[in-house]
């Protein structure tokens, strides 16, 4: 019996770690994207400080979004380390809970921040588009850009945090194992489905700003000629 339980908590947490990798690697295919958007963007700042508005106001649309998942996802993770506290069946899973409990809360206060500089960002912009201030534009391009690098600090902790317990939950509760694997599942497809959503918005996004630049170049030109 214990041999079939070892196999079978071997399973879920190889399930796990595969899952997360094929997240990472998206994620890093999505980096390379963003950095070619980032300077598609400055670029775009330089030739056109409403168009330049409206493309860092859809960004820190998207970051809100993000942060508001993530936070949600850490709720669960709080939730249950709680139910863990006080139920664990040995020094190494206690030291895990407590180090869990603990570190919640710093999580909280940093998407707390981050959403607390995103209403800062709100009012910038504001600012920025009425006054036509081409420096508050690369203020603000420097605050989604510090937002865009904190939120990956924050998820990168959640996500290990959220895979330990969940390898810590199937060492404890095998019998439950069929429910864990399935919610763990849907949560990866549902980070699955948003990180392509998101891919594909960049995408479009890269595309629209090429256009935009070569439609620039091309006026330019023409304005010469004249």
């Amino acid at each position: 019996m214990h041999d079939f339980c070892g196999a079978e908590n071997y399973i879920i947490t190889e399930k796990v770690r595969t899952m997360r990798l094929r997240i990472k690697e998206t994620r890093e295919k999505i980096g390379d994207i963003k950095k070619l958007s980032d300077d598609a963007h400055n670029a775009i700042i330089l030739q056109d400080l409403d168009n330049a508005c409206n493309l860092l106001g859809r960004r820190a649309l998207k970051l809100g979004d993000r942060l508001r998942g993530t936070k949600e996802m850490c709720n669960k993770i709080n939730k249950l380390g709680q139910e863990m506290d006080g139920n664990t069946s040995n020094n190494e899973e206690e030291e895990f809970v407590i180090a869990l409990i603990d570190e919640m809360p710093q999580i909280f206060t940093k998407i707390d921040g981050c959403e607390a500089q995103l209403a800062e960002f709100a009012v910038i912009i504001q600012q920025c588009q009425k006054n036509k201030d081409s420096k508050l534009l690369m203020k603000l391009k420097d605050m989604i850009d510090d937002l865009s690098r904190q939120a990956d600090e924050i998820d990168d902790l959640a996500n290990s945090l959220e895979t330990e317990l969940i390898e810590w939950n199937a060492q404890r509760k095998l019998i439950r194992r069929d429910e864990e694997i399935d919610e763990c599942e849907e949560i990866l497809r549902d980070i699955g489905q948003e990180m392509e959503d998101e891919l594909a918005e960049i995408q479009e996004d890269f595309k629209k700003q090429k256009q935009i630049l070569a439609d620039g170049s091309g006026n330019k030109k023409t304005e010469e000629d004249v």
